[in-house]
Formats: structure tokens, sequence, C-alpha cells
């Protein structure tokens, strides 16, 4: 019964050092995600945005 508490117990703690997004091992000072995905899951959506152009009203 040990034994397969403390292999859960382990299992736990290796997800818990794996980006949720990519499965890539984090960093000590990254938590949830690695700073790749954060960088892509985190964009500013407005650096992207264009001038609309007018219809000629």
């Amino acid at each position: 019964m040990i034994d397969q508490n403390r292999s859960y117990e382990q299992g736990s703690v290796e997800r818990a050092l794996t980006c949720a997004n990519c499965g890539q091992k984090l960093h000590v000072l990254e938590v949830h995600v690695c700073s790749d995905c954060c960088a892509e899951l985190m964009s500013d959506p407005n650096s992207s945005m264009y001038e609309e152009e007018d219809d000629g009203d």
C-alpha cells in the first residue's frame, strides 16, 4: 500500500514540474507553463492590429 501511495506522489510531483501546455520541464521560477508557452498564450492581441480601411462612404 505504501508503494502505491509513494508512486502516486512521485507522479504528482513530476506532473507539477512540467509545462501544462507542452510538457517541457519547468525552470525553478516557472509555474504551470514554460516561458515560451507563456509568451505565446499571453501575447498582446493589440500588437497585430491593423488600421481598418475606410469603405469610401
